[in-house]
């Protein structure tokens, strides 16, 4: 005899604030005050560029694009330089819907936990943190739960 399954079974609903990997559709359901910023802080392109840009990578294993209610993070996996054998994670933004609400601030600082495991997974031998974060750096190495290296680096504007 076949038992019937209830399909509310087979689909695990997310809990709220789960931290969740982007898809095509978070894109639209999640953007509108993630564009606002990407176009703020990058004003030489625009929304319909940015749309394009963030469905291109979504699925790309080099990318781990991740959101949460209040909060956006986006890490890429990178060679140091051509020759090197080893990938280092860096972090292109953790964003934070508001900066200024402790809330969003804490939640966003939960990225830095999930860009620490994947680097792990990569084998990376850096993680690259605080660049472009609305993260305090404090909060940053509680979640890493490690202390953060500075590095100094030599350049010229051009």
């Amino acid at each position: 005899m076949l038992q019937q399954i209830d399909a509310s079974e087979l689909v695990r609903p997310v809990p709220l604030g789960e931290v969740r990997r982007f898809e095509v559709p978070d894109v639209e359901r999640h953007g509108g005050w993630m564009l606002a910023r990407i176009v703020t802080t990058y004003p030489h392109i625009n929304n319909r560029n940015v749309v394009g840009w963030l469905r291109s990578i979504v699925y790309q294993s080099e990318f781990m694009f991740l959101f949460l209610d209040d909060a956006v993070a986006l890490a890429e996996a990178v060679r140091a330089n051509t020759f090197s054998p080893t990938t280092t994670v860096v972090e292109r933004w953790v964003w934070a819907r508001d900066p200024k609400n402790k809330e969003h601030v804490q939640s966003a600082a939960r990225f830095y936990a999930r860009f620490k495991t994947w680097a792990k997974h990569l084998d990376a031998t850096q993680l690259v943190v605080g660049e472009a974060s609305d993260v305090p750096l404090d909060m940053i190495e509680a979640a890493l739960e490690g202390k953060l290296v500075e590095r100094r680096q030599k350049y010229m504007r051009l």
